[in-house]
This record gives structure tokens, sequence and C-alpha cells, in this order.
């Protein structure tokens, strides 16, 4: 993605909207839990790594208007 906005990425993907959705959040969700398993390990260095990768994966998503995240707080 490479901070491409999330409606240039469905643009250029042969996806429909709701499974492109689906598998950033899958990466998103995924990012979260190896943060958190850094975290009870006691290695803030890689959760920190986990969480930003997490913050930027789901950045763009935002910036376009869809049925999938109209009304989500992604919290960020």
């Amino acid at each position: 993605m490479k901070g491409r906005k999330f409606k240039d990425i469905l643009e250029d993907s042969e996806l429909e909207e709701g499974k492109l959705y689906n598998l950033i959040m899958r990466l998103y969700i995924l990012c979260e839990e190896i943060k958190n398993f850094f975290e009870e390990l006691g290695n803030s260095k890689y959760a920190e790594k986990y969480l930003k990768a997490r913050e930027q994966i789901i950045r763009d998503i935002l910036s376009c208007k869809s049925l999938y995240v109209q009304d989500i707080d992604f919290d960020i």
C-alpha cells in the first residue's frame, strides 16, 4: 500500500471492496496480536514496530467513503 489511499488501491485491485477491506482488517488484527505478544514478552522495541505497522495499515482506509467504514472509530 505504501501510503496510497484505499480508493486508489481498490481501483488497482481485482478484489471487490468488501474482500479487500476484510483482507486489510485481518492484517490489522494480526499486527495487533503480534504487538500484544511482544508486550507480554516485555519487548517494547518490537511491540512499537507492530503498533506503527498497524497504524500505517489502517490510516488511508478512512480517507475513502465506504459502506464498510462509515461508522467505525479506529481510535488512531
